[in-house]
């Protein structure tokens, strides 16, 4: 895999985990508002804005997760170069 579509592929799957982020923190904010609010229509609209927001996200995550791909973990070769690099000094 080259380099422009190794950084594409794991700027999708940076991408899907910030939507994910907002999508639990937008049902969050719908939670705390229902429970501490007592204008039934202000909360229907925030219910609708979570729910289409989990729609999009769904069908997010479905069409572009082939094309996501993780970070590898390189902490192992961090942790070897500054070991390598303490035991020079």
């Amino acid at each position: 895999m080259g380099l422009g579509k190794e950084v594409y592929a794991v700027s999708i799957w940076f991408i899907l985990l910030s939507l994910t982020i907002t999508t639990a923190l937008t049902w969050s904010d719908v939670i705390n508002r229902t429970i501490s609010s007592y204008n039934k229509n202000l909360v229907k609209y925030h219910f609708v804005y979570a729910i289409l927001l989990t729609i999009l996200s769904v069908f997010l995550h479905i069409t572009l997760s082939k094309y996501a791909k993780k970070p590898e973990d390189n902490t192992e070769d961090v942790d070897e170069a500054v070991e390598s690099a303490m035991e020079a000094r």
